[in-house]
């Protein structure tokens, strides 16, 4: 049975964010389980466009920095890497890890923000719909991928979560084509199971203190839930996270293709750790 933690955090005050990750490590077995020293990890949080913290459409940038914390301890290399919607270029970066909060981390801590905008191929066997992705290059280099989503309404999705956090790591405009080519929420879906099936991140960490509900991903209103939870299983996490919200796994396509590949796709296949999600 997949393992979801989930732990209360009513702040981003850094100390309450950070005892609140050390409590998601310790639920899922200790942080030694899945970083050793010397790895490359790259922290892939949801950076869909220029937009402040406060905002909720994008991952706090102080969760970023209490798990790159955890990482540094263990004397891994942490790289932040996301490509937005919209152009994948030195200069539009650097104006979205501003407004976003993460170019201050740097000033903090060890870590290092992704400019190279080349990419790489990935043949993806099990994909359904796509047999190979053309991805941000920061994947390729990384021994450890740290997926932090956050946890927000979709107008075309109805969620975006862990599976499709991962759809930011598609370089810029070539998203646009996958939208076009893939005009239906089933194929898009799909594309997106494949996605995560190709990419098969380490642990996700879910940004849940202020979700967003509403015209999400950009465009609707911060809702204060008080929680991050956190999976080794992104689909796992998914439907705890939907189970939080009020909404059926039978309404999230990503869940739903999840569920047609025998893949988690219901909380009876979830033990929750920390928190009763009922409450």
């Amino acid at each position: 049975m997949d393992k979801v933690a989930v732990v209360k955090c009513e702040s981003y005050d850094l100390n309450k964010v950070e005892k609140a990750i050390d409590d998601i490590f310790e639920y899922l077995g200790g942080i030694e389980k899945f970083i050793k020293p010397n790895m490359k990890v790259l922290i892939k949080p949801n950076l869909v466009m220029k937009k402040k913290p406060e905002d909720a459409a994008t991952t706090h940038p102080l969760v970023v920095e209490a798990i790159a914390k955890k990482v540094l301890s263990l004397g891994a290399e942490v790289m932040i890497a996301d490509s937005p919607g919209g152009f994948y270029n030195e200069k539009y970066l650097k104006s979205v890890y501003t407004v976003c909060g993460y170019k201050e981390l740097t000033d903090r801590i060890n870590v290092k923000l992704n400019y190279d905008t080349s990419t790489i191929e990935r043949a993806c066997e099990k994909g359904k719909v796509a047999k190979k992705f053309t991805l941000i290059k920061p994947v390729n280099d990384a021994d450890f991928i740290i997926n932090v989503p956050k946890l927000k309404t979709h107008g075309m999705m109805v969620f975006t979560g862990a599976v499709k956090n991962l759809f930011g790591l598609i370089p810029g405009a070539l998203k646009a084509e996958y939208h076009l080519k893939m005009d239906n929420y089933k194929n898009f879906s799909d594309v997106l199971v494949d996605i995560c099936e190709c990419i098969k991140p380490g642990i996700s960490i879910m940004d849940a203190i202020d979700a967003m509900e509403g015209a999400g991903p950009t465009a609707g209103s911060p809702r204060h839930l008080g929680l991050i939870l956190a999976s080794a299983n992104p689909y796992a996490l998914d439907v705890a996270a939907i189970s939080v919200i009020g909404l059926k796994n039978t309404q999230v396509y990503t869940i739903v293709r999840a569920s047609e590949r025998n893949l988690t796709s219901k909380l009876e296949q979830v033990e929750i750790l920390g928190q009763d999600i009922k409450a």
